[in-house]
């Protein structure tokens, strides 16, 4: 108990302040973003709406399941389903909170090689939609139809008092923060080093692959304080990557969201341009490091 104590705590330490660091700065950009022009550029549809797309999820703090209701907004609203998945998908791997975060703990390395697999990963779901769409290979239109005369501040996502977001984004962040505290400084003590290695270590060449599948497996603790741990007991950079980036683009909500709203074909492709990307970036970052 003394040794999950001490670990617990040195995590804490070393990562409690950055969550208001990081939720103000996101609430700052999210303050400036221009949400009309951006649902103007968005809605335009084809390539250049995919990079807005992806800069936009990117900025805009938001999980795996907070994107949920921007999904659902964005759909009703008629916007092409391109530019949709392309923000859907980068949403929740990159955040400015993120960010701070992943840049004192993890390194500008790993932050920037995350902040460069989630706007891949939002330009090429989108892309790939694109593409196949234009072959016939899938669906062209989801399953929720537009609103007529919905704005993107019509349908909730206006900015609210900003005490209250502040307080909301401190709670939601803090406790997901917290609970990767906790796991993570039980794997510390309870797992064997050994094991951690075995699985996700430098010389496994099947670390990546195993990444992907235990981030698809354990969202909510793919965390940066559970990156940390991992790295620490000997994993692999390219395989915390690989866990790291699948735990961050999935979870059952959105995932569940995703094949109600959007068609099967569609939901597929989402499914696997994740793992794909997951797999490209774990490598790519392991032959980097």
């Amino acid at each position: 108990m003394d040794a999950f104590l001490q670990s617990f705590w040195a995590l804490f330490r070393s990562l409690w302040y950055w969550v208001p660091v990081g939720v103000a700065l996101g609430e700052l950009v999210q303050a400036k973003l221009p949400l009309p022009r951006i649902e103007r550029a968005i809605g335009r549809g084809g390539v250049g709406s995919l990079a807005a797309a992806s800069a936009a999820g990117a900025a805009i703090p938001l999980c795996a399941c907070g994107v949920i209701p921007f999904l659902v907004t964005f759909l009703s609203l008629g916007i092409p389903l391109a530019p949709i998945l392309a923000f859907t998908a980068a949403s929740p791997i990159m955040d400015p909170a993120d960010m701070v975060l992943t840049l004192e703990v993890l390194g500008w390395r790993f932050a920037l090689c995350t902040l460069a697999a989630a706007l891949a990963l939002g330009f090429g779901t989108g892309g790939l939609y694109l593409w196949l769409r234009r072959h016939g290979l899938v669906e062209s239109t989801p399953r929720v139809r537009a609103v007529p005369g919905q704005t993107a501040r019509s349908a909730g996502m206006g900015a609210g008092p900003l005490l209250r977001r502040l307080g909301s984004q401190l709670w939601f962040v803090g406790k997901y923060l917290l609970l990767a505290m906790v796991l993570g400084a039980l794997i510390e003590t309870a797992m064997p080093a050994q094991v951690i290695r075995g699985m996700l270590g430098v010389h496994a060449w099947y670390s990546v692959p195993t990444g992907v599948v235990l981030g698809l497996a354990t969202y909510g603790i793919s965390s940066v304080p559970f990156a940390k741990v991992l790295l620490a007991m000997g994993a692999s950079p390219g395989g915390v990557m690989a866990f790291f980036l699948a735990g961050h683009a999935t979870s059952v909500g959105l995932l569940t969201a995703m094949a109600t709203l959007v068609r099967k074909r569609t939901f597929i492709l989402y499914l696997l341009t994740t793992v794909a990307v997951s797999l490209l970036f774990g490598v790519a970052y392991q032959v980097l490091s």
